[in-house]
């Protein structure tokens, strides 16, 4: 959704600071621009933010969602770990060719913004959010005998090598950072197919 398709001023200042955010980041992007860009009134603001933190947190509340949607929607159709890697490894890499990906949002925005500990909270909570759902996920594939290893370390780990791997694209713009990524991450899943996937892509 764009600014101009936002309807009532709350959803069009969140979307405004959904585009700032990203491209100029937290710290640089004052209240005066997030009012003036989403075209409402200082008193629209203050009705429904009482600063540019609270609106910070809405954002991260919509991007936890926004990225578990997305992450459950291909676990419930994977049969497997292997099958869900392998999708949204896939998705990934067309996202970079059509010059959409975006990355981590939450660890972009953090990364842009002054200490600032109700922030830093919402941010882990975030990711505490998507490491429970991954490894519900493992837990649910290790009982159906398809997983062998830990959930949450899994979990973890699955998080980590993505979020480092969006980091070094953006610096580098290697588009070959998320074959790694695929073959990772299938290790990591235990499966046994790494070679005989990376043969046939």
């Amino acid at each position: 959704m764009s600014v101009a398709e936002a309807g009532n001023p709350r959803e069009r200042i969140i979307e405004t600071a959904r585009e700032l955010f990203q491209a100029r980041g937290f710290d640089a992007t004052s209240i005066n621009d997030l009012i003036a860009a989403s075209e409402t009134h200082k008193a629209s603001f203050y009705r429904y933010f009482r600063s540019k933190e609270e609106v910070a947190v809405e954002y991260l509340h919509r991007e936890r969602d926004a990225f578990a949607h997305g992450l459950q929607t291909l676990m419930d159709r994977a049969d497997n770990p292997g099958d869900f890697i392998r999708t949204w490894c896939a998705l990934l890499m067309r996202q970079v060719k059509a010059d959409k990906f975006v990355g981590c949002r939450v660890s972009r925005l953090m990364q842009t913004l002054s200490a600032d500990a109700t922030l830093q909270r919402e941010a882990a909570g975030v990711i505490d959010a998507w490491t429970e759902m991954l490894a519900r996920f493992l837990a649910l594939q290790k009982a159906r005998g398809a997983f062998r290893g830990d959930p949450e370390i899994t979990a973890e780990k699955i998080l980590r090598l993505f979020q480092g791997t969006a980091a070094m694209y953006r610096m580098h713009q290697r588009k070959e950072v998320f074959m790694h990524l695929r073959d990772d991450l299938l290790k990591e899943v235990g499966s046994t197919s790494v070679e005989n996937f990376r043969k046939k892509s």
